[in-house]
């Protein structure tokens, strides 16, 4: 009897966009380095807009006189003199501001003399982690990098920040060298502590500069003072997995942008920019639910094989409010612009 699914796509084709979800899932958490700015599911929630979300942000109120005078009443008696405060849940609304999509056609017969079952699910993995994660992560990076560098007027007006706000450094116009990355890199690490009040810091680093990194004075004063005993391969593998105790993570070019421009077969950019470091819960990195669809070869009107459409929405916000709290670190643009 003839093989009615030579080609071993799935019939059920909802089971097959389910696993294509799953796949895609499971790439994001593998290979994006945004990741770590996803949200926490219980602060982020949709609206009847597929193109809005809503993101919670809680305000509450300090501490105050027990009897609501100068500090001077004592004892704590359950219901009496406690000063009434405010706790509040905020739902924020903000719209995804990239649209983006693209239809793949696979050849029926093409697909049947492989007999592989994977074709058509190799072929979206690989469109996921080499085209979809990193324009997700350059765009991400680039918003955060843009909400620092204009303080919040992406898109609307500069906010008014109260006097005396600690803004984290935003260093510009020098070339990086050995001699130097170190030391920027530990001031931005530093201000950002202190603008943010928390001590630690996602430090992401351009892979173009880490070299310079690992052949820093300092960082070779600490294989000086840290490598005694250790193998000599340990010696000559060893780099800069962090600063001060912050970990680096280490960014291709292509992701760490400071302008980028989407196109209808990608994305381009340029690639000053050499660190971007923020408190962690600043930054919320937002990718909708992918809109998955498979049309078999039987009902299919575009081509005479399979075809997959693919869409998403996605974008990346900074609380006006936290922006101050991002640092960043670029060099002049070629040509000394």
């Amino acid at each position: 009897m003839a093989d009615s699914n030579p080609a071993g796509i799935p019939n059920n084709v909802q089971m097959f966009k389910d696993a294509l979800a799953i796949v895609s899932d499971e790439l994001f958490e593998q290979n994006s380095v945004t990741q770590i700015w996803a949200p926490d599911p219980n602060v982020v929630r949709g609206t009847n807009d597929a193109r809005e979300i809503q993101i919670a942000s809680l305000f509450m109120e300090g501490l105050g006189f027990y009897g609501g005078g100068d500090g001077t009443a004592v004892g704590h008696q359950l219901g009496t003199g406690y000063p009434t405060g405010a706790m509040t849940l905020e739902w924020n609304t903000y719209k995804l501001p990239n649209d983006r999509a693209k239809r793949f056609d696979f050849d029926k017969l093409d697909v049947a003399h492989s007999r592989d079952q994977g074709t058509v699910g190799r072929g979206y993995a690989e469109f996921i982690r080499t085209k979809v994660i990193p324009e997700v992560d350059a765009d991400a990076i680039n918003s955060v990098f843009k909400a620092r560098n204009t303080m919040g007027a992406v898109g609307g007006a500069t906010p008014v920040y109260p006097e005396g706000t600690e803004v984290a450094p935003l260093l510009t116009g020098t070339a990086i060298t050995s001699a130097n990355i170190l030391g920027k890199l530990t001031e931005i690490i530093e201000g950002v502590q202190r603008a943010s009040d928390q001590d630690m810091v996602q430090l992401m680093l351009n892979w173009d500069y880490s070299q310079a990194l690992n052949n820093s004075t300092e960082a070779q004063k600490m294989r000086l003072v840290n490598g005694a005993g250790m193998p000599e391969i340990e010696k000559i593998s060893n780099v800069v997995t962090a600063i001060n105790g912050i970990p680096v993570i280490r960014v291709r070019r292509n992701r760490m942008l400071d302008t980028m421009t989407k196109g209808p077969k990608g994305f381009t950019g340029t690639s000053n920019l050499v660190a971007l470091a923020t408190p962690p819960g600043v930054v919320q990195r937002v990718v909708s639910d992918e809109d998955i669809k498979i049309i078999n070869p039987e009902i299919n009107q575009h081509v005479r094989g399979w075809s997959l459409f693919y869409a998403t929405y996605y974008g990346t916000f900074v609380p006006k409010y936290k922006i101050p709290a991002v640092g960043a670190l670029t060099v002049p643009a070629p040509g000394g612009g």
